[in-house]
């Protein structure tokens, strides 16, 4: 496959790759050999900018009676799961706008969204059979600024068996998101603000630097140590921070960032019960988080107002993110309406639509609007 993809295809308009890596007698030939398809992904990587919409590359789970007849661990398709953050950060992702990421029971969520640069237009995403939390659910919705439909059958983004009753913080953290993406925002700004600030200042006073995180050594234990007790530890080193101490005569601009409007325009995922009641109910609590979420975000952005009238100067994020370093990815903010609530519409910032039918396609339980329907445009292969 790597030798298939070494060579760009700038007219490709969609890619699809699909594995069924499953065997019935365990084989460790894979392994020994390193027959791995990490290598494809970095070979798509490397491809110059071009238009391509849609990418899928999905996994099929593992077949449920394979599972309880066989009781060794399956071969892998992916060893290492870098090589999607290094497509995902690639040029020729720009103008992704659909991605179909299917692993199962791998924590992929992390490498989408830990860089600011990654595909910067996605607009639909299906992370389906994948380990996801609602941890992640939040963060994507927070990084991918264009992000109107996620779908995450068969990921247990509750937990559990969860309650009706806790769709409540599930429909308020996807309210919530764009204060989270606004907070990490300022404090990257704040930070580079404040180095920005010691480097240009004439001053000078010495600029102290306070270690975090040290780790106290142990204390030895009294008695006669045995002969096989090691000397050296593995372990890797603790991890320390360093806090940059200001000194009181060096001023450093305040600048704060006004959450965007939420985007989200449908969450799709797969719940234990196929009773339409209870999907009904389940979609009553998560619309009642939603508009909780939606009072804590107006509240946010009215003392936001606030502060701007009375000279703070406010920022927003805005298309280009880029790597976030200094004011990169941020734009001033010069009118009141950025500060405004629903803008009084009937629809604006309405909740998003709740499937919890999963990937049955002719389940009478979808619902108007879901994400599933959308995705079934953009593929047309009902995988």
């Amino acid at each position: 496959m790597e030798e298939m993809l070494e060579k760009p295809r700038e007219t490709w308009r969609y890619i699809s790759l699909r594995f069924r890596p499953y065997v019935q007698k365990a084989t460790y030939y894979q392994f020994l050999k390193g027959a791995y398809f990490d290598t494809a992904l970095e070979a798509l990587s490397r491809w110059p900018t071009a238009n391509l919409p849609t990418l899928s590359i999905v996994q099929d789970p593992l077949d449920p009676e394979i599972a309880r007849e066989q009781h060794f661990a399956q071969p892998l398709v992916f060893f290492r799961l870098d090589p999607i953050h290094t497509l995902a950060c690639s040029s020729y992702l720009d103008s992704l706008t659909g991605l179909r990421l299917r692993i199962p029971s791998r924590q992929v969520a992390p490498f989408l969204y830990k860089s600011p640069c990654a595909i910067p237009g996605l607009r639909i995403l299906d992370l389906s059979t994948c380990n996801i939390r609602l941890a992640d659910v939040e963060t994507l919705v927070a990084r991918f600024r264009q992000l109107k439909h996620v779908i995450v059958d068969g990921c247990n983004i509750t937990g559990g068996d969860a309650q009706e009753s806790e769709w409540v913080n599930v429909g308020k953290v996807c309210a919530l998101a764009t204060v989270k993406a606004a907070k990490e925002r300022e404090k990257k700004l704040k930070t580079w603000l404040e180095i920005h600030a010691t480097r240009t200042s004439p001053a000078t006073d010495v600029i102290a630097t306070v270690p975090e995180g040290d780790v106290p050594a142990r204390r030895p234990r009294r008695g006669r140590r045995g002969l096989a007790t090691a000397t050296i530890s593995l372990r890797d080193p603790p991890v320390t921070t360093t806090t940059l101490v200001i000194p009181g005569n060096i001023v450093v601009p305040k600048v704060r960032v006004v959450p965007s409007p939420p985007t989200l325009c449908s969450l799709n995922t797969t719940t234990s019960t196929m009773h339409k009641d209870k999907h009904d109910a389940i979609r009553a609590q998560f619309e009642r988080g939603w508009e909780e979420g939606l009072g804590q975000l107006t509240a946010i952005r009215s003392r936001l107002y606030q502060s701007w009238r009375n000279g703070v100067r406010m920022m927003r994020i805005s298309g280009d993110q880029g790597i976030e370093e200094g004011f990169e990815g941020l734009e001033d903010v010069k009118e009141e309406g950025a500060f405004y609530g629903r803008d009084g519409s009937e629809n604006a910032w309405s909740a998003p639509v709740l499937c919890l039918a999963g990937g049955l396609p002719d389940s009478i339980q979808h619902v108007d609007g879901c994400g599933h329907a959308t995705a079934g445009c953009v593929w047309p292969d009902a995988i």
